[in-house]
């Protein structure tokens, strides 16, 4: 499959040499452009085929498994599914679809603020901070100069932080001390707080182990994306291949 592919893969895709955005090139296959699609699978086989080895159980995805994972996401196109941000994060998930991974019912929040970002944010974030691409390689696939990768990284980055103290905020399981302190770790140190408000957050916070890990895994939330790849590829319950829709009920019918 694919043979007329060069097999070489570079350090750097961009490497003396330029090419449409990874997106661009997921409309074009959208069309019916084969070439397209080769190119998409030279620049992500081998990526992906190193995650299978490094991710998978010893029975888990295979040479062939990556290639049926390119066949079901050319399929995935081709039928109209919408692949927004990184294109190697749609193919890992398909990859491991039918893996036999232990599935943890409990996404990570770091994950749900992650899926809350902008194409682009996801696309950077997830290139540079979990899979550490040379700087080259990501503005190619990302479609951005050089130049401007750093920025578009910090205001991901920014953005993430963000979503993610959020989803803390919201997230059912979080106590109502804690919801009221988070929104305030940023302020504290400013001096902003009144100083009633500054006494209940340093009582809260001294006696709170969830919100002292809340304030050490600020220092670099990143790092915690970085750490929840596991999470991020893995399928769940609410994943739904989009070639297949739920089936409507029949007309007449009651749902529960």
């Amino acid at each position: 499959m694919f043979t007329d592919v060069p097999t070489d893969t570079d350090t750097d895709l961009a490497a003396g040499s330029a090419g449409p955005a990874d997106a661009a090139l997921v409309e074009d296959v959208s069309t019916g452009d084969v070439d397209a699609f080769l190119e998409l699978w030279r620049r992500h086989r081998q990526a992906a085929y190193d995650f299978a080895g490094r991710w998978s159980q010893p029975d888990g995805p295979s040479e062939s498994a990556v290639n049926r994972a390119f066949a079901d996401v050319l399929l995935e196109i081709s039928a109209g599914c919408d692949v927004d941000g990184p294109f190697r994060l749609h193919l890992y998930r398909r990859l491991f679809a039918e893996s036999s991974w232990d599935l943890h019912p409990d996404v990570p929040l770091v994950v749900r603020a992650f899926g809350a970002l902008s194409a682009q944010s996801r696309t950077v974030l997830w290139y540079r901070v979990v899979e550490d691409e040379p700087t080259g390689s990501v503005a190619l696939m990302a479609g951005v100069h050089g130049d401007e990768l750093y920025a578009l990284q910090r205001v991901a980055e920014v953005e993430l932080r963000t979503r993610w103290l959020a989803e803390i905020v919201e997230a059912p399981s979080t106590a109502p001390g804690c919801a009221w302190m988070v929104p305030r770790i940023d302020l504290r140190p400013c001096g902003v707080l009144a100083p009633a408000s500054e006494e209940r957050y340093d009582s809260h916070l001294h006696r709170c182990g969830h919100c002292q890990q809340v304030v050490l895994d600020l220092a670099d939330v990143s790092a915690l994306l970085h750490h929840a790849a596991h999470a991020l590829v893995t399928p769940h319950d609410e994943d739904q291949d989009c070639r297949y829709p739920p089936a409507r009920p029949a007309a007449g019918s009651q749902t529960t």
